[in-house]
């Protein structure tokens, strides 16, 4: 019986434009093709700021950390890291990608907490100083569930990329404005006619 190939993963991103990103599907793993568009977008992030990002791009990074966090620790570790600055947005963005699952489990994590108000960091902050052993057996009862999850967060997350390439844009390291313009252009199908 022949077992397919693997593929290779993606050291991060270089000078693919988001199309030329998507299709090194076919070569790289899948998994490695949505980091390095993550990779990609957080410089955009730290270079221009939350204003700058689209819609797509604010959900891929929420969707991202809020993955990274709680399968290497679990919801505390999201509530109580960086990432948490996501909280607001990301059972949102899950659904955006049509992750119900994840949205779920994610909006009962965040129920756990018994906030008065969205999860701000402020309100986060505030929430996560007190001991509450009860909050915490509900947020490692979600860990639980999220684990058990069949549901591909990452797979629906690049089918959801590639619906809306056009509002994925980050600058390609080490081209020309000229370069970056055909490849935006090769992006929205047209051309210069030149």
């Amino acid at each position: 019986m022949n077992t397919p190939a693997s593929k290779k993963w993606l050291e991060g991103h270089t000078t693919e434009s988001p199309l030329q990103l998507l299709e090194l599907g076919n070569t790289y793993e899948r998994d490695s093709i949505l980091y390095a568009f993550e990779s990609a977008i957080i410089r955009k992030y730290h270079r221009d700021g939350r204003d700058l990002l689209s819609t797509t791009e604010y959900n891929l990074l929420a969707i991202c950390a809020l993955n990274r966090e709680v399968n290497h620790g679990g919801f505390l570790t999201f509530f109580t890291n960086s990432s948490r600055s996501f909280a607001e947005q990301v059972v949102e963005a899950f659904e955006a990608v049509r992750a119900y699952e994840h949205a779920a489990i994610t909006k009962d994590a965040i129920d756990a907490l018994r906030l008065p108000c969205p999860p701000s960091l402020q309100a986060l902050d505030f929430a996560m100083q007190i001991d509450n052993n009860l909050r915490d057996q509900r947020l490692d009862k979600c860990d639980l569930q999220y684990y058990k999850l069949e549901e591909s967060v990452n797979e629906l997350t690049l089918n959801y990329l590639s619906e809306n390439l056009h509002q994925i844009e980050f600058t390609i390291m080490g081209r020309s404005k000229e370069d970056k313009w055909k490849i935006r252009a090769e992006q929205d199908g047209t051309s210069n006619g030149g």
